[in-house]
């Protein structure tokens, strides 16, 4: 496509002392003390407190004590046996319930388990546990500590799960980047997207005429699951299988003087004709293209080389279907061509000057034609200006089209291929992308590989030397799992959800990034 302790817990035992007297001494025996009384269950420790429960008791109820002689009676009547009335201790076990101050569940409360002297062991049950203590929800993406929100971060930690933290601020993270020629935009955590760069033609979807060098929130947009980036407009696919874009979009053209008519929209407009989508892809001009669920492709707008694969040159600004394409699970546009990937074909339509369509003989074609001469099984299939990419299921990649500027990768430049060759090998490739001229390859272990033109620094190996005919090192890129790459800009998101890009500055015309730098 062109263009990421203690709890003061006991209640103490208590017992009673008996005995009646007598003024001669005889002894009596005082009868065993009674068993202890089961220990009280602990309560439940409160939610949402500072404190969480209590720790429960620590220790049991105290035995009673050995039962006293009855003091002795008078020399006549003789003493009167001492009665005892003590009992066992009664201390309960844990009255209140354990709990962390961070909200973990408190552990319930001990059993009671001394008894008196003699008595069997009692109490058996302690108190449950405490329900773990709940945060309130926090504004701006900040954690919540105990039951205040933070206010500021200093690591992700401070962040909610699906934000990190970027100088003080919490930020959602990105799970989409796109590029095209003059902007860029990251489909976020939330289903939302911010854009950056140019917005001369309202591309950034902003309800403003204002360019923005940092991101900035799509107004009225939700619920995005994929967005595509192409001259000046933007799409967008919802969770309904319905398609919105913003930016300048061409709704009518003339072939015979060449005059077109366009309508700017600077915040997301439904595009009618499309329902049940899948997968989307923006290419030059304001071309785009779609596969839909039941397998079928659709594409539309300018149509001069039979880029919309109906069978004719017709431009239609509403979606039409391309013919000869069935079971499509992607497709992807360049400039002025596009491919299909089924299970059992890659095919490919429109301009065929470089070889875009590989071996197919004509300069044009507005029908499919299948891609020969790839081995292996296809993975993901990409598309630059004038040349297209696949990944292979075995990890290899294989390219055609045009190679003016080393962008096939496999140690040559200058001519093009119309059968695919393929690129210098890369270990373990996650992912690829193609841009203009340029492309580039995501590895498992988080680095990335690039190569191609390079006027720009859009291979980010430290210096704009050009071509670079095989797969490259980018510098100051780790952890990366998610890739983009537009006109001259590449960029990756990291595994903390942020966005680094290097090459030429989306929106500026000679400006460059001087290495990977975040941008979101």
């Amino acid at each position: 496509m062109r263009f990421v302790s203690a709890g003061l817990v006991a209640i103490v035992g208590f017992s009673i002392v008996g005995g009646c007297s007598g003024s001669e001494r005889k002894f009596g025996t005082g009868g065993a003390g009674a068993s202890g009384a089961a220990g009280a269950a602990g309560a439940a420790g409160k939610p949402n407190t500072s404190e969480g429960g209590r720790a429960g008791g620590a220790s049991a109820g105290t035995a009673g004590a050995e039962p006293e002689a009855g003091s002795a009676g008078d020399s006549t009547d003789g003493g009167t046996a001492g009665t005892v009335d003590e009992t066992g201790g009664t201390t309960n076990g844990g009255s209140t319930n354990g709990g962390s101050t961070n909200g973990g569940a408190g552990a319930g409360g001990k059993a009671g388990g001394g008894s008196g002297s003699g008595g069997a062991a009692a109490g058996a049950g302690g108190g449950s546990a405490g329900a773990p203590p709940t945060c309130n929800a926090c504004a701006n993406g900040f954690a919540c500590s105990t039951t205040t929100c933070k206010t500021t971060c200093s690591v992700d930690s401070d962040c909610l799960g699906d934000h990190f933290c970027s100088s003080g601020q919490c930020r959602l993270d990105a799970v989409q980047v796109s590029i095209g020629y003059s902007h860029a935009c990251v489909l976020l955590a939330d289903k939302t997207v911010s854009c950056w760069g140019s917005n001369q033609q309202s591309q950034l979807g902003s309800a403003s005429a204002a360019d923005s060098a940092t991101p900035v929130p799509v107004k009225f947009l939700s619920n995005v699951q994929a967005i595509a980036v192409g001259d000046a407009l933007t799409f967008a696919l919802l969770n309904d299988g319905t398609v919105v874009y913003w930016g300048t979009r061409i709704t009518k053209y003339e072939p015979s003087t060449n005059q077109y008519t366009t309508v700017a929209s600077q915040y997301p407009t439904p595009l009618d004709g499309l329902s049940a989508v899948k997968t989307i892809a923006a290419g030059g001009r304001g071309n785009g293209c779609a596969t839909l669920a039941d397998g079928s492709a659709r594409c539309w707008n300018f149509n001069d080389m039979g880029q919309l694969g109906n069978g004719t040159y017709n431009f239609s600004v509403d979606p039409v279907v391309v013919s000869g394409v069935s079971g499509a699970t992607s497709i992807d546009f360049g400039y002025a061509f596009a491919c299909a990937q089924s299970a059992s074909a890659v095919k490919c339509w429109g301009n065929n000057f470089d070889g875009n369509l590989g071996s197919f003989a004509d300069t044009t074609s507005n029908t499919p034609q299948t891609i020969t001469g790839l081995t292996g099984t296809v993975s993901k299939l990409r598309t630059g200006d004038s040349f297209g990419c696949v990944l292979m299921t075995n990890g290899s990649m294989q390219c055609w089209g045009a190679n003016g500027d080393g962008q096939l990768g496999n140690g040559t430049s200058g001519t093009k291929a119309t059968t695919p060759v393929t690129v210098t090998a890369v270990p373990n490739v996650a992912d690829l992308q193609a841009g203009t001229t340029h492309t580039c390859a995501l590895q498992s272990g988080g680095t990335v590989r690039c190569w191609g033109q390079n006027y720009d620094g859009q291979i980010g190996n430290g210096n704009k030397n050009s071509p670079v005919t095989m797969p490259t090192a980018v510098t100051g890129i780790t952890g990366a799992i998610a890739l983009g790459v537009g006109s001259y800009t590449s960029c990756v998101i990291l595994t903390n959800g942020s966005v680094k890009c290097w090459g030429r500055i989306v929106g500026e015309s000679s400006n460059d990034y001087s290495g990977a730098t975040t941008v979101w």
